[in-house]
């Protein structure tokens, strides 16, 4: 078996419901920006000493990946999807925001990156998740019926406070203040 189908030799490729699309066309752009931001995910996970930092990034990796799948879908074949991105998916994603904010002193100005290579992976991940925002808004906006899901857009919004979190909260338990304007 091999990974070369050749298929996109020519600048096209097939999404997941079978539609054949140029290889800059918006969906392939967004699924493309979030397979950016779960592998960055994953270099600040390998980064991480926090088992916590860990688990969080994997278990957002892992729903991730059922976004992926919703952006890779003509929306007239979201319907044979085995499984989507839920209102539970944003409520877990919500509750451990809200348990990070209770546990990270917030910083008084902006952050600058790089405190720790994991927070600094984590903050890049965040980085391009806010690409992922923008990219989907588009998306949405361009298709008449776009990703129709009510929670894609409150998830990838609430995503990128978390990784904030994450970065932060990596950094606390290491001991590394963070690095922030001013310092």
């Amino acid at each position: 078996m091999t990974i070369s189908t050749k298929h996109g030799d020519e600048g096209r490729t097939r999404l997941l419901s079978g539609e054949e699309v140029s290889k800059d066309h918006p969906r392939t752009s967004a699924y493309g920006v979030l397979d950016e931001a779960v592998t960055t995910m994953g270099l600040g996970r390998a980064l991480a000493r926090e088992e916590r930092v860990r688990s969080e990034l994997r278990a957002i990796q892992e729903t991730c990946f059922l976004i992926g799948a919703e952006l890779a879908t003509a929306p007239g074949g979201l319907g044979r999807l085995s499984a989507r991105l839920e209102k539970h998916h944003l409520e877990a994603l919500e509750a451990v925001g809200v348990e990070l904010e209770d546990r990270v002193e917030l910083p008084p100005r902006f952050v600058v990156a790089g405190a720790t290579p994991a927070s600094a992976a984590i903050d890049y991940a965040r980085a391009v998740v806010r690409r992922l925002e923008r990219v989907v808004v588009s998306l949405v906006k361009g298709e008449e019926d776009g990703p129709g899901n009510p929670y894609l857009l409150p998830y990838l919004n609430r995503l990128s406070d978390v990784l904030f979190l994450l970065a932060r909260y990596e950094e606390k338990q290491q001991g590394v203040a963070f690095d922030h304007l001013g310092d």
